[in-house]
C-alpha cells in the first residue's frame, strides 16, 4: 500500500486535483456495526436484532447513520502521512447517507484532493460530509484542502 507523505504545506498543494487514494474495501459485519454501536451507546433494535430486521422491510442488520464517516479516518491513515503542527479533527458538518449500509457488505474511500485554500490565522481539521470535502489548517498559517470523497457500497 502507497503511503502518502505530507510534511509541508507545498506538499499539500502537489496533490491538488489529484487523486489521493482509493482504499481497500472493508468488509461490513455485524460485529463491525455492533461494537460501532456499543461504543455510541446506541440500541436501536435495527442494529442489534437481526431476527427482527431479517423480518423488517431492510431485510438485515443495518449501520448506524454516523458509522461510515466514522471509518473515513482510520481509511485516511492507512494512505496519508501528515507531519504538520497542531494536525487535529474539529468537527464534520454535512453528512448526508443516501442508503442504508447493510451486514455483509464492503465499503471503500475514493479521495480526491479538490483545492488548497489557505485560511491565515486559523487551525485545525474540518471534514464536510456528503460528497465530502475535506478541509486541512494549521495553527498560524491556515491552509484548507477540501478533497472530494467518496464511499462506495460493494455487494
Amino acid at each position: 500500500m502507497k503511503i502518502t507523505k505530507i510534511a509541508t504545506l507545498d506538499d499539500f498543494r502537489r496533490l491538488e486535483g489529484r487523486q489521493l487514494f482509493v482504499s481497500e474495501p472493508v468488509h461490513i459485519t455485524e460485529q463491525r456495526i455492533q461494537d460501532f454501536c456499543r461504543g455510541t451507546l446506541n440500541e436501536e433494535w435495527i442494529h442489534w436484532d437481526s431476527e427482527r430486521a431479517r423480518k423488517s422491510y431492510l431485510g438485515n442488520i443495518i449501520a448506524p447513520g454516523l458509522f461510515l464517516p466514522a471509518l473515513f479516518p482510520g481509511l485516511f491513515w492507512q494512505h496519508m502521512a501528515v507531519d504538520l503542527p497542531r494536525f487535529i479533527v474539529k468537527g464534520i458538518e454535512g453528512i448526508r447517507v443516501f442508503r442504508p449500509v447493510m451486514v455483509d457488505t464492503q465499503v471503500f474511500a475514493n479521495v480526491t484532493l479538490a483545492r488548497v485554500l489557505e485560511r491565515p490565522g486559523e487551525g485545525g481539521v474540518r471534514q464536510r460530509g456528503g460528497r465530502g470535502q475535506r478541509e486541512v489548517m494549521r495553527h498560524g498559517h491556515g491552509v484548507g484542502v477540501p478533497a472530494d470523497r467518496e464511499v462506495r457500497e460493494q455487494v
